[in-house]
């Protein structure tokens, strides 16, 4: 979903996004279902001994980094 709050149907996985057509230094794959790009990010806390991340759209499920994922997330953050 845009700034405009338009959605658009793309033709790729998620690993392809990632891989092949993100920025890595904008966007971060935080869990097998989501990618989170670094300025819609509102807030990260704390929650259940997670990371869940607060957008400036509401998502349509809880986005929680993965536990896999979660140094990578934060060295990401912090770059």
């Amino acid at each position: 979903v845009s700034k405009e709050q338009k959605q658009y149907v793309i033709d790729h996985t998620l690993e392809e996004l990632e891989s092949e057509l993100l920025d890595p230094g904008s966007f971060f794959r935080i869990s097998r279902k989501a990618i989170v790009r670094i300025d819609a990010i509102q807030e990260v806390r704390t929650q259940n001994n997670r990371l869940e991340i607060n957008l400036s759209k509401v998502s349509d499920f809880p986005l929680v980094v993965s536990r896999d994922r979660l140094k990578a997330f934060k060295d990401w953050l912090n770059h």
